[in-house]
């Protein structure tokens, strides 16, 4: 059973840590991401208007390699989403045939680099209720500063 309810605001994609960078003189930047999925096994259509992800989480690296950003994805629609029981993030169905499901977050509070390495790993949906999770989809992109300014970064889960 899938249950949604929704209003519309800003998400964090990162929890507060004790000491941020920006707190600390670095200079940071937010990365807008967008996630889409063509599949009702990433994202639960609810009603034609709302669908869910569960188990959604981020993997941010800098030219380095080095993690300057993990957790789990906070959707920019605020509200309660369950999907089987368990707590979903709220996206918003684009199409409906065919089925197109994008939800939207941010990544505040980010260290600058010239170079980053971001990847989204989401829950694939069992297909009867009940079941467990049937494995993870990952999606994964490499994108620069163009001009000074970071691009809206866009992943695909297909499957």
């Amino acid at each position: 059973m899938l249950v949604v309810s929704a209003c519309g605001g800003a998400g964090l994609g990162v929890p507060a840590e004790e000491t941020s960078p920006s707190e600390q003189g670095e200079e940071t930047v937010g990365i807008p991401v967008h996630l889409t999925t063509s599949t009702g096994r990433a994202a639960a259509n609810h009603d034609g208007v709302y669908c869910a992800w569960v188990g959604t989480s981020y993997v941010l690296r800098d030219a380095e390699g080095v993690i300057v950003a993990e957790g789990d994805v906070e959707s920019s629609i605020e509200g309660d989403a369950q999907v089987g029981g368990e707590q979903a993030q709220i996206g918003t169905v684009r199409e409906s045939d065919p089925y197109e499901c994008r939800m939207d977050f941010r990544i505040e509070d980010v260290p600058v680099s010239d170079f980053y390495e971001i990847a989204v790993s989401t829950d694939v949906l069992p297909l009867l209720e009940g079941e467990e999770a049937a494995g993870e989809l990952t999606a994964q992109d490499t994108f620069s500063l163009e001009e000074g300014k970071l691009p809206d970064v866009e992943l695909e889960f297909s499957g």
